[in-house]
């Protein structure tokens, strides 16, 4: 029943992906819809899951399978009236792997072993971290039995948390119909996967295949980011739709600039539904949409001369999107939540919990305290390996590239978020978090996969003849040879 457990939600990306993308299908690339589908499919079944268990629905595979049929029946109609599908036969049969040279098998075969190995950990294991447990599984298993998440001792391990994790974990039980402590875990390595196949297809509309599977090779190396990935823990869902929105708000400015708008017009919708799904990932993610929203006003506002008024439309369209995907949770009593999360960011209340935060209790030694720390976990462990003195690097070396148009926006948007875990470990009461380490990593890795990004963004331009990307028709000639194959 395996199977079962993840074509469902994958079949129904499928629709979302066709409903969203319609006549630019054909502009993205064949593994990016493989990973964007199972990433919009589980985004799709939180809600309607969450919906149902609303409305006193009970949570059985049954009313699942119906309700995700019904909608994708109503979404078969609008397909089937623009003629269109996000997969055609042909691109499947053409799907190849001719003209690969032998570092390029190198560096599938090493990004390959390492899903094949989070895999393998994720599921040779039941859930042992006991956060994970208590936090996520418990209600999962709860949704199992009861087929439910509102009765109300689950409602004591849920707190005002966002429901996907639960709700992933939840449908993977009821889709195996058993308790399983190992298969539970199973959209993590997955959503990693699928995040890697972004990564590599997103590069690959600009450059060559080979500097972008080493840049994927990079992106599947972080040790932080594999560790979560094998466990049931809400980080690995956050960075993976947080960063692969922040990605896509970051080619459709590349490809606005570049003149391109019904492509751009495709890139924006995905970002948006991306970030919506965000929403239902971890309460920090409010802050995050918050800040892709204000960069993507400052973008509109320095370019509002090249907007046309039926830019608007595609804007508004886009809104509405993210609000489908976040408004349910939203509108049921979870605004309040933004104020939480604000009040947490500004707060100053002190903790009585940690002597050690009194004991800093100036601002100037506080400041240097969290600055100390900051460096040293960005610079100094091997979460990252060398990503953020990469980024340094660029930011010297490639100053001209990175501080123009579009790249210093996806580089304003790792700098905010960043800055907001200064703020919050600085201003709010989880400063004993930051000294004992367990919360700045897991924190900061939602701003990898762009900062990897930027880097590759900054780098490969540079190094590669005829990958300017101040010609609209080196983008389309890139867009062009990705339909060919891989």
């Amino acid at each position: 029943m395996i199977i079962l457990v993840i074509a469902v939600p994958f079949i129904l990306g499928l629709f979302v992906l066709s409903a969203l993308l319609k006549n630019n299908a054909g502009e993205f690339h064949f593994t990016e819809k493989i990973g964007l589908a199972l990433m919009l499919g589980l985004g799709t079944l939180t809600v309607l899951m969450f919906l149902l268990g609303k409305t006193g629905i009970l949570l059985s595979l049954t009313n699942i399978l119906i309700t995700v049929a019904l909608l994708a029946a109503i979404l078969a109609v609008y397909i089937s009236i623009n003629k269109t599908f996000c997969l055609t036969v042909p691109e499947i049969k053409g799907f190849n792997f001719k003209g690969f040279s032998k570092l390029d098998w190198l560096l599938i075969t090493l990004i390959s072993l390492k899903v094949i190995f989070v895999l393998f950990s994720a599921l040779v294991k039941p859930v042992v971290d006991i956060d994970a447990f208590q936090f996520y599984s418990i209600v999962a298993k709860g949704i199992f039995y009861d087929g439910s998440f509102t009765l109300p001792y689950l409602q004591h391990f849920m707190g005002d948390k966002p429901l996907l994790p639960y709700l992933t974990q939840g449908w993977a039980l009821v889709g195996l119909g058993r308790d399983n402590d190992a298969l539970i875990k199973i959209f993590s390595p997955l959503l990693f996967t699928c995040w890697l196949a972004i990564f590599f297809s997103s590069l690959r509309r600009y450059y060559p295949r080979t500097p972008s599977l080493f840049f994927t090779f990079l992106a599947g190396s972080f040790p932080f980011i594999v560790y979560h990935a094998t466990t049931a823990y809400a980080d690995v869902p956050i960075t993976v739709y947080y960063g692969t929105a922040s990605i896509y708000l970051f080619l459709y400015m590349k490809e606005f600039i570049l003149g391109n708008k019904n492509r751009s017009g495709a890139l924006l919708l995905v970002a948006a539904s991306l970030l919506g799904i965000t929403i239902w990932t971890k309460v920090a993610a409010t802050v995050l949409a918050g800040i892709n929203i204000t960069v993507l006003a400052a973008f509109l506002w320095f370019n509002r001369s090249r907007v046309e008024r039926a830019f608007w439309q595609m804007i508004a369209v886009s809104g509405m999107i993210f609000f489908f995907f976040s408004g349910p949770w939203l509108f049921t009593g979870h605004f309040g939540t933004i104020g939480i999360v604000i009040s947490s960011l500004f707060g100053s209340t002190p903790d009585p919990a940690s002597s050690t935060a009194a004991a800093v209790t100036q601002p100037g030694n506080k400041f240097e305290m969290i600055l100390t720390i900051f460096s040293r976990k960005l610079f100094l462990y091997a979460d990252w390996h060398l990503l953020w003195a990469l980024v340094v690097g660029v930011l010297v070396f490639f100053y001209r590239r990175v501080f123009s148009q579009p790249l210093i926006f996806l580089l304003a948007i790792i700098v905010l978020d960043l800055l907001s875990l200064f703020v919050q470990f600085s201003s709010g009461e989880t400063f004993r978090w930051l000294l004992d380490g367990t919360l700045f990593d897991r924190l900061a890795m939602n701003s990898v996969p762009a900062a990897l990004f930027l880097c590759a963004e900054a780098i490969l331009p540079g190094f590669i003849p005829g990958s300017k990307e101040s010609s609209p028709a080196t983008s389309s000639r890139a867009s062009r040879g990705n339909k060919k194959g891989s």
